[in-house]
């Protein structure tokens, strides 16, 4: 007898056990009445010690369920719980039949917590069975016997291994309920599942889309920073007044990081905190350009903040944009640093005045013509 087919003979007798305790019909059976029949851990103890079943650690209570339980398998890849399973069930198009009205309609798709699970799982109480008819031969009735969560609590309270922590402890003696049983039954937790994109990710995949033809250059990191960033005209100095003459114009300012934002965000620009839809088209605050700029929560994943500090620290370094051909210092990674990488440079320095000509040289004394009309400037 191998192994699988002794855990079939086990779950099958317990299946068949619980369909009979959980019948609303009379099942008279007539019959002679034998001996007591072995449990399925009797049966398991003389098929190891006959040398059918090849099991060479203890043959006591626990040592039955770990048989049955197997040696814990490789993580599975973010499988879903027998609860989870049901409640897809439960929700989906065609339901699920209500097993304690089944000819009425379909279990609520409303109740679906943990307890409505277990409710759904235990069935009503079957109506008592008819006496059977008493056997020939003398044979007394044989005891009844134990379930399988009946026998999980006798090997709770004389200890029973955690699967859950196999090396650490032993079951809590005080959780012994429906619900523990279930508890103990389920496997291990899955492993982590595929972390969100960051704001870069989004940002690449939306170029690669075509979301701004205007764009033409690369999408590494570097080009990233560039799309956000945009370069400001560097100020105008003032120029020198000149003797009446017109004032200096100021230099025209570049485009800021911001405004470039607000551009694109009336283009069609995507949302990294709700993937799939636009950013609205209202709200282009500077706390609104904050707040997209900042990551969203995610399993391990950057904002534009956190990714220009690991672009500022690796290997390569970043360009420095107010100081041409060096890179931005590894030690200026605060935040304020990096809100200072993104502002711009000053703008051209403005024309100077027009400086007027030189004024005309004082004229001589004059002196009065006798006999004639004179004009004498007073």
């Amino acid at each position: 007898m191998n192994k699988d087919r002794f855990k079939l003979l086990t779950i099958s007798r317990v299946v068949l056990f619980l369909s009979l305790v959980s019948c609303s019909n009379e099942l008279i059976i007539n019959m002679p009445k034998g001996p007591a029949g072995d449990s399925a851990y009797e049966v398991w103890v003389k098929a190891v010690e006959d040398g059918e079943i090849d099991w060479n650690e203890a043959t006591d209570r626990p040592g039955f369920f770990r048989y049955l339980k197997g040696d814990k398998g490789d993580p599975g890849p973010n499988g879903k719980s027998a609860y989870d399973q049901w409640v897809d069930d439960v929700k989906s198009a065609a339901g699920l039949d209500n097993p304690h009205t089944p000819e009425a309609d379909r279990w609520p798709a409303d109740e679906t917590d943990m307890d409505d699970f277990y409710r759904y799982l235990m069935g009503e109480d079957g109506a008592p069975g008819a006496p059977g008819t008493p056997g020939s031969g003398g044979g007394t009735p044989g005891p009844a016997g134990l379930s399988a969560y009946e026998l999980w609590k006798a090997d709770v309270a004389n200890g029973l291994d955690n699967p859950h922590t196999p090396q650490e402890d032993e079951w809590p003696k005080n959780k012994t309920d429906m619900a523990d049983f279930y508890e103990y039954l389920t496997g291990d937790t899955g492993s982590q599942g595929v972390p969100g994109l960051s704001a870069y990710d989004d940002w690449q995949k939306w170029i690669d889309g075509g979301g701004d033809p205007k764009w033409i250059e690369g999408t590494d990191p570097d080009d990233f920073f560039r799309y956000l960033k945009g370069k400001d005209g560097e100020d105008g100095i003032d120029g020198v007044n000149g003797l009446d003459g017109p004032g200096g114009m100021d230099g025209l300012d570049g485009k800021t990081a911001y405004d470039l934002w607000k551009d694109a965000v009336a283009l069609g620009l995507a949302d990294p905190h709700n993937p799939g839809r636009d950013w609205p088209k209202d709200k282009i605050a500077m706390n609104d350009f904050y707040r997209y700029m900042t990551g969203k929560d995610g399993a391990d994943g950057l904002s534009a903040y956190g990714q220009w500090v690991l672009d500022v620290r690796s290997e390569e370094g970043l360009d420095n944009p107010h100081n041409p051909g060096a890179k931005w210092p590894v030690n200026q990674v605060t935040l304020l640093d990096f809100w200072h990488y993104l502002r711009g440079e000053d703008g051209e320095d403005g024309r100077d005045g027009v400086v007027p000509p030189s004024p005309g040289e004082e004229g001589g004394d004059n002196k009065p013509v006798p006999g004639k009309a004179n004009v004498i400037a007073l």
